[in-house]
């Protein structure tokens, strides 16, 4: 007997989290407590780009028991990913001051993208893991 669904509240914690971290750190970074060092950037590109090439991978070879289960959370991880490549990327090509209110909202979305894609990865596990067979 299989029991692979994933659990709803899962990504809606998920979400919620990311937005509350998203919130905090662009006022953080808005008042100049909290700032970015490119190192940090390149870092959240890498493990986003990674994790897009493995999860393209895993789920063209894994079964169909690993599918049902990614495939409930696979839009919230992939919007997760994908932000955070495209708000590193902007952050890392672009000099913007991080005084500045664009800065503090582009660094809020990294932050909230960042955090949607380790919830929800976190989430997909929890389903893998649960499975029974």
């Amino acid at each position: 007997m299989n029991n692979c669904s994933c659990r709803p509240n899962c990504i809606g914690i998920a979400v919620l989290s990311a937005l509350v971290l998203g919130i905090i750190a662009g006022f953080l970074t808005f008042s100049g407590i909290l700032t970015l060092p490119v190192a940090f950037l390149w870092t959240a590109f890498g493990i986003a780009a990674g994790s897009l090439g493995l999860l393209l991978v895993l789920t063209s070879f894994s079964c169909a028991r690993a599918l049902r289960c990614i495939c409930n959370a696979l839009s919230v991880l992939l919007l997760g990913i994908l932000g955070t490549i495209l708000t590193s990327l902007i952050l890392i090509l672009i000099d913007i001051t991080l005084a500045s209110v664009a800065g503090a909202v582009i660094t809020a979305l990294l932050v909230l993208f960042f955090t949607l894609f380790i919830t929800a990865f976190a989430c997909v596990i929890r389903c893998i893991a649960s499975c029974d067979e």
